[in-house]
């Protein structure tokens, strides 16, 4: 399984956790909270890392 590091950062202003660095190309989006926006994450990746041509180990396994 290979392993894409995903950079959160919290907005205050905002309220938002957001994407702000990510080895997955496209990747970008938002949530309130920490765990809605690693479920986003785990949602979009797999379908930009499709649309991006990339080969690895597609088993659904996130690391915080």
């Amino acid at each position: 399984m290979a392993l894409l590091v995903v950079k959160a950062t919290f907005d205050r202003d905002a309220g938002v956790w957001y994407v702000s660095d990510s080895e997955v190309p496209g990747l970008a989006t938002e949530a309130a909270s920490f765990d809605a926006f690693c479920e986003r994450i785990a949602s979009i990746a797999p379908d930009l890392l499709a649309l991006n041509g990339w080969e690895g180990d597609r088993e659904k396994e996130m690391a915080r």
